[in-house]
């Protein structure tokens, strides 16, 4: 038989690590916030990539000489693709600034993961 820990043995069960005053749930807490973060970051700078290939392929150089249909088709797509690039640049603001701020506020500082909030 393995031998008890001492917890067990003075009849105090451990804490889950779903309880939310567990050291764990607060740690798991700050790797999702820095998760989340650069998943923000990455995602900007994706649809900014995203709406620079949209703005390549559909819309392109405008023409020398278009004639109406072609320069409404192609100020249709320049507006697309500038739509995905503001997106982008929203989110990827979003990520810097929120990144920014929890630093400041030190919620996910690595010297201080021992002290929970």
């Amino acid at each position: 038989m393995p031998p008890a820990d001492s917890a067990s043995r003075a009849g105090v069960m451990p804490k889950a690590s779903g309880d939310p005053s567990s050291r764990t749930f607060g740690r798991n807490m700050k790797n999702a916030l820095r998760n989340l973060i650069a998943i923000a970051v990455l995602l900007g700078i994706l649809l900014i990539g995203a709406g620079f290939a949209y703005d390549v392929v559909y819309a392109g150089l405008p023409y020398q000489d278009p004639t109406p249909e072609m320069t409404l088709r192609f100020n249709h797509h320049k507006a697309i693709a500038k739509r995905i690039m503001h997106a982008g640049g929203l989110v990827f603001a979003v990520g810097i600034v929120s990144g920014i701020l929890s630093l400041l506020t030190g919620r996910f500082l690595i010297w201080r993961s021992e002290r929970v909030p």
